[in-house]
C-alpha cells in the first residue's frame, strides 16, 4: 500500500445503479474527506480521448463539459427511476451550495485536488500515451451534493479504440488506481503542512489518518 493511512470506502460493491444523491449520503455517512466520482468517458467521435478530471461549477468550462454534465445527471431518469433536476442558468439552490463551498473552502480543495490527481495521472500514464484532456468544471449533481472536497475523474474513453484496448488491461487499471492513490496521498500531506484545513478536511497532530470516498 501507498498510502497505509487513508481508509478507502467504496460507494458499491458490485454493478448495480446507485442513485446519484445516495453516493454523496454515503459519503456524508463515512465521514469522508475527500469524494471521488470515478468514471470512463464515451464520445460520439471515436477520436475523442485523454484524461479528464470534473471539479462542481454553475457554469461549464466549455460545451463538451455541459454535455457531460448533462448527461450524467440524467443517469437517474435513465436507470434510477428518479427525477434528477436539469441544472438551469439561475439555480438557487447550486448557487446556494457554491456560496457556502466557497465559505468552507471545499470548493478550492477539490480544485487543488483535481490539479494533482490529474497532474499525477498523466505522470504515471505517461509511457501509454494518454492525452491531458485537463482539469474542467461543470455542474454535476453527484459534485452538487458533497459536503466535502469533490472531483468527477473521467479516465479515458471506452468509445476511443486505443484507449478501450488499454481500459481492459489489468496493468492499465492498476496505473490508474496507482496515480489516484498517489495524488490522494500528496492531497492529504500538502493540506496538512499549509493548514488550510476545509469543512471536515482535518489534521490529527502529525500523523495522516484520512478516509477517501471514491465513487
Amino acid at each position: 500500500k501507498i498510502a497505509p493511512n487513508i481508509k478507502v470506502y467504496l460507494t458499491r460493491d458490485s454493478d448495480y445503479f446507485l442513485p446519484l444523491p445516495k453516493r454523496t449520503e454515503l459519503a456524508k455517512e463515512y465521514q469522508a474527506d475527500l469524494f471521488i466520482s470515478l468514471h470512463v468517458n464515451a464520445n460520439r467521435s471515436k477520436k475523442a480521448q485523454g484524461f479528464s478530471v470534473y471539479t462542481l461549477s454553475e457554469k461549464a468550462s466549455d460545451d463538451a463539459a455541459a454535455l457531460l454534465a448533462e448527461q450524467e445527471n440524467a443517469s437517474d431518469i435513465l436507470f434510477g427511476g428518479a427525477e434528477t433536476p436539469v441544472p438551469i442558468k439561475n439555480d438557487e439552490m447550486l448557487t446556494f451550495v457554491l456560496a457556502d463551498l466557497s465559505m468552507t473552502a471545499s470548493l478550492q480543495h477539490s480544485l487543488e485536488f483535481g490539479r494533482i490527481s490529474l497532474s499525477a495521472a498523466l505522470t504515471n500514464l505517461k509511457k501509454y500515451g494518454i492525452a491531458r484532456e485537463g482539469l474542467k468544471r461543470a455542474n454535476f449533481v453527484v459534485l452538487r451534493s458533497a459536503e466535502m472536497p469533490a472531483v468527477l475523474v473521467e479516465a479515458c474513453y471506452v468509445s476511443n479504440s486505443r484507449e478501450e484496448k488499454l481500459l481492459d488491461q489489468k496493468e492499465f487499471r492498476n496505473s490508474i488506481a496507482y496515480s489516484i492513490a498517489s495524488s490522494i496521498k500528496e492531497y492529504f500531506a500538502e493540506i496538512g503542512e499549509t493548514r488550510q484545513t476545509p469543512h471536515r478536511v482535518y489534521q490529527q497532530e502529525a500523523k495522516l489518518d484520512r478516509s477517501a470516498a471514491p465513487d
